[in-house]
């Protein structure tokens, strides 16, 4: 048998293409999956913090509270999530009369050291009275 014919048997055969199709379109398959559970997650986390600043301003509209108490009622709310990444700031505020609370909240997640994503900050804004 001569070089050129096993050339032409390699060149025909077929046996190993499904594996190869696969090992292609699996890797492509797991980034989209991996891919949507991140975005699952931006979004529970965005809502937990949406969830925790209207419990906060629930309790401001109704009782008077002090910064303080409502930055427990937030932390309440995001109690799942480690505390440093947890950003919170108020600012007290008055206009024509009424008092506003202008609450921001940030939550950084970060995906580990041993992948090259940075981090990604949520952010939160709110301006209710009190």
């Amino acid at each position: 048998m001569s070089i050129l014919t096993v050339i032409r048997r390699f060149g025909r055969s077929v046996s190993g293409a499904t594996a190869v199709e696969f090992a292609i379109v699996a890797n492509l398959m797991l980034m989209m999956l991996v891919g949507a559970f991140s975005a699952g997650y931006f979004f529970f986390v965005k809502n937990d913090m949406e969830n925790s600043i209207s419990a906060a301003e629930r309790h401001a509209l109704v009782l008077t509270e002090s910064d303080e108490d409502l930055k427990a009622i937030i932390r309440k709310g995001l109690s799942g999530y480690k505390a440093a990444d947890v950003g919170l700031t108020f600012d007290r505020k008055q206009s024509g009369g009424i008092n506003f609370v202008k609450v921001d909240l940030t939550y950084t997640m970060s995906f580990g050291s041993r992948l090259s994503i940075p981090p990604i900050t949520l952010s939160s804004t709110r301006i209710f009275p009190t």
